[in-house]
Order: C-alpha cells, then structure tokens, then sequence
C-alpha cells in the first residue's frame, strides 16, 4: 500500500501464510517468509516475488526453517535466520538463494539487519530471556553488544543513515515497545509505551518517521511515529491483522502481511456464516471417518473394503489437521477437502454392501458382473434343488 495507507495492493495468493516481507534496495523485489499453514516459522521457506505480483521463486528450502530475510545494500546478498532445534542462526546468501554460509556461530543469532554501507550486520544474540542487539563485520569479525534491555530485545533496524538502530524491548510483563539506540551503543531512548505490543520497526528511507505493527489482543494495526517519539498515528486501521511492515526505498510504499478476517473481496454476513458452519461440519465428519476407516482396515478382508478405509482414514485425517480458523477462504477449502471424505465413505458402502448376504437385495444390486445370482447362489451354501 501506499505510505499514507490508502492503495491496497495483494501481492501474493498461493497457500500458506506469507510474512516477514523485505524490499529489495532497487524496489523492484520482495523477499518473504513462507509457511504451509501456521503464522510461526517451523516450517517456512525464503521466496521472492516482483513488486507487480508476478512470478515468485524460491531461494531456500529444507528441513530447517528459514525467515527474517534482509537484503544488502547492493541487492546482491540476503541475511537471513535460520531456525533448527528453536535456535537461530545467520546465514548469508547470494540474492538467488545460492552459496548460503553461516555468519555467526550456530545458534548464536536471530533478526538480521543489514547497515546501510553494507559492512555489519545487526541481530539479536543470545536465546530466550536473554537476547540483546548486536553487531558483526559481514566477515563475522568485529562483533560488538550495543544494548542491555531487560529482559530481552527484538527486531533491530538500522536508520537510513547508520547512525542509529531501532530495536522492540520486551519488559519484564511481557509488554514490547520501540527504542532507538546509537550505532555505537550510546543514548538509548524509548519511542513508545503503553499496554499494547509494539512490534517490528522499519524505517522511512528520510530517517524521519518509523513504521511498525502494534497489537492489543483485540485488533493488529501498522503505525507511524517520529524518530522523536511525537505525531504517532494508525496507518490505515481496519478489521484485518496486519504485521511486520517494511517501507519500500523510495518512500512511496510500506510492505506488510495482512491476515484478513475475512477475504478482501467482500462477503455477506450469510456467506461467512454458511462457510464456517460448513467447515465445523467437514471437520468432525474428518473425525469420524478416521475411526470408522481403521475400523474397516482391521476388521474388513476385502480388498475394496480395505481400500475404501484407507481412503476414508486418509481425507478424514486431512480435513482434520485443516480445522476451519476464522479465514473463510480456509473455510471454504475445507469443504472441498471434504470432497475426498466423501468419496472414501462412498467407496466404504460399496465395499460394505458387496459382503451382504448372498442372495440379497443389494448382493443383486452390487454384483460385478451385474447378472441376476442363480437359484443355487441365492440359496445359500447347504441348499439343494428337489
């Protein structure tokens, strides 16, 4: 979108959740996080995607998680973390996704942010309660703790000009707000406070203003503050969460993800309503399905019976894991993941009825050759003819 919020643009559409976006300095590219379903980074990969919505492609991939991509100045190299065994670590590529090398040791960094004359790189050190901004040459010399915070801070971002660094401090009751702190690790100052959870800072290319999100339990809004801590606002509030915001280098733009309440298209209160009582649906007829298709895996020994299980075990476990979240558009996806669950169940009766008794109504109906059973066959086993 634009910098004063209006001009909404989606840029990415495939399934998942997209977040962490990062210009490229040209503005010509995203760099993003993607994960298959959940809004953490267990799973997510690096892409990148042309600011016009074209074609994406991927530069990372693998068992670990990587997120948090920061270009260099020059746009030929990525920092990124990548996460394995809930610790992160700093990582450096070419701007494809090729030559991936570790800065820092394993496990000794999150967060990256890259100085704007290209030389260090910012990120937070340590784990858990005990995380600080710090900076290392881009050969991973030089390393240098700039902040104290208590107990712990997040997200540096490095000022346009160098000189100073934003950063999130997370207070001893968990409440997180905005500082800035010199390059050098002097004069720290808080931008913002209150109960409510200030989150990933990005600056304005003129060093004057910073972007962020702010979340309050009940609503997730991007803002804008002075560098001075005056003349906050909301930028373009509305009933979507919207988070990790990322202004563009030429000031025009601000990149974020938006995980919308409903899609942005819009939909009736009917509409919304019919999807998620559809889903809920789905999802527990997924449940049942699970334990009537082991039933008939363990107890049935037809071939057709044996598969029909399987078929009605494997969709009921896929609608399942896809439970119905408060986005219609997944709600919807369930119902056609319940496509599958019907099909299997329908396999399952058919499988069902081919072991009735012979001689039956649906012995006749499902007999494969679909030939009337002769009078012997429709007997019994034991009869004989007079």
């Amino acid at each position: 979108m634009n910098a004063d919020g209006s001009g909404l643009e989606q840029v990415t559409a495939e399934v998942g959740v997209d977040l962490l976006p990062a210009w490229s300095p040209d503005a010509r590219r995203i760099a993003f996080a993607r994960s298959p379903r959940t809004l953490g980074t267990a799973e997510a990969d690096l892409f990148a995607v042309s600011v016009d919505g074209g074609r994406e492609t991927r530069l990372t991939s693998g068992p670990a998680a990587d997120a948090d991509p920061a270009w260099a100045p020059d746009g030929q190299r990525l920092a990124f973390t990548r996460y394995a065994k809930d610790a992160g670590t700093i990582m450096v590529a070419a701007f494809d996704g090729t030559g991936i090398r570790p800065l820092t040791a394993p496990g000794a960094g999150v967060m990256p942010s890259w100085s704007p004359d290209g030389r260090r790189v910012a990120f937070i050190s340590g784990t858990g309660a005990e995380g600080q901004v710090t900076t290392v040459g881009v050969d991973g010399s030089g390393r240098r703790v700039l902040t104290n915070a208590y107990p712990r801070a997040l997200r540096p971002a490095w000022s346009p000009d160098g000189r100073h660094i934003a950063y999130v401090v997370v207070s001893h009751n968990e409440d997180q707000d905005l500082w800035v702190v010199g390059a050098d690790g002097t004069g720290p100052r808080r931008l913002t406070s209150g109960a409510a959870d200030d989150d990933h800072p990005s600056w304005s290319p003129d060093g004057t203003m910073i972007v962020f999100a702010r979340s309050d339990g009940a609503s997730a809004d991007l803002h804008v503050v002075g560098v001075d801590g005056r003349g906050e606002h909301a930028l373009a509030p509305g009933p979507a969460e919207e988070s990790d915001p990322a202004w563009s280098p030429d000031g025009r733009r601000v990149a974020f993800a938006r995980r919308a309440a409903v899609p942005v298209a819009a939909s009736s209160w009917w509409q919304q309503a019919v999807a998620a009582v559809l889903g809920l649906v789905v999802v527990w007829l997924g449940v049942g399905a699970v334990v009537v298709g082991v039933v008939v895996c363990v107890l049935k020994g037809r071939w057709l019976s044996g598969l029909a299980g399987v078929l009605a075990a494997a969709a009921g476990w896929v609608t399942f894991t896809q439970a119905p979240t408060s986005r219609q558009a997944e709600q919807v996806g369930n119902v056609v993941l319940g496509l599958l669950l019907y099909g299997g169940l329908a396999a399952l009766l058919v499988g069902v009825l081919r072991r009735a008794r012979p001689g039956s109504r649906w012995s006749r109906l499902t007999q494969r050759d679909g030939s009337e059973p002769t009078r012997d066959a429709a007997a019994g086993p034991g009869s004989s003819s007079s």
